[in-house]
């Protein structure tokens, strides 16, 4: 008699129900080791065909022997095999800690036997563990292999799907997965980086893999250090206490650790590989990685995420910027002419390379000081326009923390990042700092607190960067007097912004309200003695009321807002003897 083609489909679907309905009694044939336990009643497992006939036993077997065969395992395994893929199929919850008393009705110690056996199924490719995120949570799904699911349920010959090169990215992705276990509290803290090295050794060939071992000797550090990549690579934050939570089962191990991290004593921080990003409160506190931490992990492709990175809020591209005339008395127009010239591509180049020939230093540095709304800023603007230079702006709240030593980092990393985009951009931006006088202000020479000593140390970071300064940097401020005086000999321009003079005032309103007469020009000039951002904030307000009311500027109606400008009302002459 022909014996009937084997059906890898049906062989299966036989097998899944057969296996899933006796229990461990077709286990019990395959391996003495496996014990019938006689149950007198189904409260805590579910017995649904306790009494198999030897004839449906050697009908099992028979099938189950054919089915080893074609998957090319032995038996037990293809047991497993057989309750994992049934899970899946079926769509039951994969994420339970073990699959297999659920399928087989049978309590963990019962099932003692299929220790390890799923993971030799995983060593072997045949089962694949998945990362899933669901609200947040990252959790570990086990599924059949592709190729291995294609030839069962389209009856083809066996094959197993090509795995994915392991490169440094999914290396840290196959270390998450090892740490999320470790959440779940399926493995020890010790066994979670036995794991690690077991991947490491695994994936040896990995140049990443092998600097991270010449660099950090700790595979509990590594393991840190590669969590912190995993996170970075999917632009997700590392939460310092939740990262140790998961790591460590010991509570007293994560606060030696928490400690070490915020104290900065930890390996990573003092090798410049990760820096932490302080928050309110110490559970909010993230880690990220460094430039130098980047460049470790990313390796050829760090130039490609620089550039993509070049496109910083910060920066302030010339063709972004709109081209104004500004207004400004015979002296200053001179100073600030003079700096634009200097800045001007062919020139700087020459004056740095004969600045350095002298042993000066050769960055540029500059000083707007004056009274509010005389154009300070908006001259760093078109200085840039018209020398065709991005502006970095720095944003000196930013550097402002309550945490210890943080400040003076922050102010550190702004000249780092700025030295960097120096290097990347054609032309060496402008570096800017607004109201200069929140970080350049007089150092204190009775240190009582410790927020006085971080305003000191900043300033002795600020006076030996702008020493070393290799590009350029103008800050602006309201308040010179209250510059610490060893700034001033660190300033190469100092430009002096007073109130527009009678002539530039005239131009001014000139310029903003064309339709205005030059009469009506020069009585608003010489009867207002107000600063060009004010007459800006006159001119928008008159701007809303052609929309509104559909008027046209004329003296008269000019002079109204002009009263109302000023808080105190209109200014009063100065009495004085």
């Amino acid at each position: 008699m022909k014996q009937k083609k084997f059906n890898a489909l049906a062989s299966f679907t036989f097998l899944s129900k057969s296996l899933e309905d006796t229990d461990i009694q077709i286990l019990h044939c395959l391996d003495d080791r496996f014990v019938e336990v006689k149950r007198e009643s189904d409260d805590e497992f579910r017995r649904r065909n306790v009494n198999v006939s030897a004839e449906d036993k050697k009908a099992i077997l028979q099938e189950l022997k054919r089915f080893s065969k074609f998957l090319q395992l032995d038996e037990i395994q293809t047991c497993v095999f057989i309750a994992y893929y049934t899970y899946q199929i079926d769509e039951r919850d994969r994420y339970e800690k073990d699959i297999l008393p659920g399928f087989f009705s049978a309590s963990t110690l019962d099932l003692l036997p299929l220790k390890g056996v799923a993971d030799q199924l995983l060593a072997k490719g045949y089962l694949r563990k998945n990362t899933l995120c669901s609200y947040g949570r990252r959790r570990m799904q086990i599924s059949v292999d592709t190729g291995i699911e294609d030839s069962i349920i389209n009856n083809k010959d066996f094959y197993m799907s090509e795995e994915k090169k392991v490169d440094r990215y999914r290396f840290c992705l196959f270390v998450d997965a090892e740490v999320e276990n470790r959440g779940e509290g399926e493995i020890s803290t010790d066994a979670l980086f036995e794991r690690v090295m077991e991947l490491e050794e695994k994936h040896n060939d990995l140049t990443f893999v092998q600097n991270m071992k010449a660099k950090i000797k700790s595979v509990e550090k590594r393991t840190l250090f590669y969590i912190v990549c995993k996170d970075y690579l999917h632009n997700e934050r590392t939460v310092i206490d939740k990262l140790l939570a998961t790591v460590y089962f010991s509570a007293s191990t994560r606060f030696r650790v928490a400690s070490s991290i915020m104290n900065d004593s930890h390996e990573l921080i003092q090798k410049d590989l990760v820096e932490k990003r302080p928050a309110e409160f110490f559970n909010r506190a993230t880690l990220s990685l460094t430039r130098k931490g980047q460049e470790l992990f990313l390796e050829e492709d760090f130039q490609l995420v620089q550039q993509k990175e070049n496109d910083d809020k910060r920066l302030v591209a010339p063709e972004k910027i709109n081209e104004k005339q500004l207004f400004f008395g015979k002296e200053l127009n001179e100073q600030i002419h003079f700096l634009q010239k200097s800045l001007e591509d062919k020139q700087f180049t020459e004056l740095q390379n004969r600045l350095q020939k002298k042993g000066m230093p050769s960055g540029v540095t500059a000083i707007f000081y004056g009274l509010p709304g005389t154009g300070k800023t908006e001259s760093v603007m078109q200085i840039a326009k018209a020398t065709g230079r991005k502006v970095m702006h720095v944003d000196i709240s930013a550097t402002k923390t309550c945490w210890y030593g943080e400040s003076e980092k922050l102010v550190k990393r702004i000249f780092t990042d700025y030295a960097e985009k120096c290097k990347n951009e054609k032309l060496k931006p402008i570096l800017l700092f607004n109201e200069a006088d929140a970080v350049f202000g007089k150092r204190h020479k009775e240190v009582s607190h410790s927020s006085e000593q971080t305003d000191n140390t900043i300033q002795n970071i600020l006076l030996e960067e702008m020493e070393k300064l290799d590009g350029i940097m103008i800050a602006t401020t309201n308040l010179a007097g209250n510059l610490d005086e060893a700034f001033e000999r660190r300033f190469l321009f100092k430009v002096k912004f007073e109130k527009p003079t009678i002539e530039a005032k005239r131009s001014i309103w000139k310029d903003k309200m064309p339709s205005l007469s030059d009469e009506a020009c020069e009585k608003l000039a010489l009867q207002f003695d107000f600063s060009g951002g004010e007459i800006d904030n006159i001119v928008r307000k008159f701007t809303m009321q052609e929309v509104l009311k559909d008027v046209t500027a004329d003296y008269d109606s000019v002079v109204k807002l002009c009263n109302s400008e000023k808080l105190c009302g209109k200014e009063r002459k100065k009495v004085g003897f």
